[in-house]
């Protein structure tokens, strides 16, 4: 499609325009309406001995230049006062650029000639259907045209702006950019002009919301976003394993759309598949990738509901087990993992080995200050044999009988401790 659409009206641009009797070649050249462009005459042979001979005005059967200069002015009064505006470009200055076979020439040598303006002005400040063939560029340079003379007529137009043209026929190429406008049209038709030739060939509007190349840029966003973009959101999002071929096909279509934008399709059915792309897209995406989350361990399954959220399937634990491990581990977090068997539970000591543990104090009243009592002072005991030895000790796991605190001892049996965290003294059996 890109090859169809972009690649014949280049390769016509940049053609020669030869093999007619006449050949003319109409460009322009403009930015925000205004600038320039030229007018090229090229005549075969045939037609340049007629208009040696019409510019031969003593007979002599060669163009002098003081013929030539007449000629000359002769073209641009007629283009600057007579036609003033070709293919709805208002001409306001003109000047020769070139020519070849025309000034020292013999009327009847067999040469081509060859004529080329340049020319300045803007696009009439009006909407218009153009005809893209006949009008007064032809007659200007040659007036003499011959019934049953070949004319071939090219016309090129660049446009950077606002303004935009669209084809209203099927034979003129019109290729657009981001904010510019192409036209393309090359026409052949035997002298004198057929009604038929002279139809519009593009609508030319200086401003349309439907045909402006720089908003027709806003149809193409949206398609991206919605029919591109969002579905690879989407699908991140949901966690669910990515389904290739329909991002792929979202990205044929868009890339549809960009050579569809480029080829100069109508502005209006621009619009209408670059928004409904978007939203036929995201609506896809919807259904390949719901809203819920799968279920834990089923990724990429059917859909399924968020964790969390509604009432357990049948068979399914009503706690995540996750969250049950790690409560689990809370529990245990206060204390040494491991359990103390039975025997490592101390036995109180006997009378005048242990000191009592301390009452707890009271809470006072609302109101009252509340001074803690001093903890009591542990007496300290000399170190077991095996400790002052340097032998080694063994190391038990010991849970005290008066606050369940867990803490270790080292040390041969019986060995004497104390709660680090009640101050209860015992001994370890």
């Amino acid at each position: 499609m890109a090859a169809l659409s972009l690649v014949p009206p280049a390769l016509e641009a940049g053609a020669a325009n030869e093999g007619a009797d006449v050949n003319v070649t109409a460009e322009f050249y403009t930015v925000l309406d205004g600038g320039g462009g030229y007018i090229t005459w090229d005549f075969a042979p045939t037609s340049a001995a007629r208009l040696r001979a019409s510019i031969d005005a003593d007979g002599s059967g060669t163009v002098d230049e003081p013929e030539y200069s007449a000629y000359q002015s002769g073209v641009d009064a007629q283009l600057e006062r007579n036609v003033l505006v070709v293919r709805n470009f208002e001409i306001t200055a003109v000047r020769v650029e070139e020519q070849r076979g025309l000034a020292g020439e013999a009327v009847d040598s067999g040469a081509p000639a060859h004529l080329k303006v340049i020319l300045s002005g803007s696009w009439a400040a009006k909407d218009a259907d153009i005809p893209l063939v006949g009008g007064g560029a032809l007659s200007a340079a040659y007036p003499g045209l011959q019934a049953g003379e070949r004319v071939r007529e090219r016309t090129i137009v660049v446009a950077a702006g606002f303004s935009s043209f669209g084809a209203s026929s099927g034979e003129a190429r019109t290729p657009r950019v981001p904010g510019g406008s192409v036209v393309v049209h090359t026409e052949t038709y035997v002298a004198p002009l057929p009604p038929a030739a002279a139809a519009p060939d593009v609508r030319f509007e200086r401003f349309s919301a439907a045909g402006s190349t720089l908003l027709l840029l806003v149809p193409l966003v949206v398609a991206y976003y919605l029919g591109v973009r969002r579905p690879r959101i989407e699908q991140e999002s949901s966690g669910r394993p990515r389904s290739a071929p329909f991002h792929h096909l979202l990205a044929a279509g868009f890339l549809l759309l960009a050579v569809a934008y480029f080829a100069g399709t109508p502005g209006l059915a621009m619009w209408v598949a670059g928004v409904g792309f978007g939203v036929v897209g995201l609506w896809a995406t919807y259904r390949i990738y719901p809203l819920e989350a799968p279920a834990d361990g089923d990724r990429g399954a059917a859909p399924g509901r968020e964790p969390g959220l509604g009432a357990p399937e049948a068979g399914e634990s009503a706690r995540n087990p996750g969250v049950e491990a790690v409560m689990a581990m809370m529990g245990e977090a206060h204390r040494p993992v491991g359990e103390p068997s039975a025997e490592d539970e101390w036995a109180p000591a006997e009378a005048g080995e242990e000191e009592s543990a301390p009452e707890p104090q009271a809470r006072p009243a609302v109101g009252e200050p509340w001074t803690p009592r001093p903890a009591a002072k542990a007496t300290p005991r000399a170190p077991p044999a095996a400790l002052a030895t340097g032998s080694v000790a063994a190391v038990s796991l010991v849970r005290c009988p008066t606050c369940r605190h867990q803490f270790e001892a080292a040390g041969r049996r019986p060995l004497a401790v104390a709660c680090p965290h009640c101050g209860k003294r015992g001994v370890l059996r």
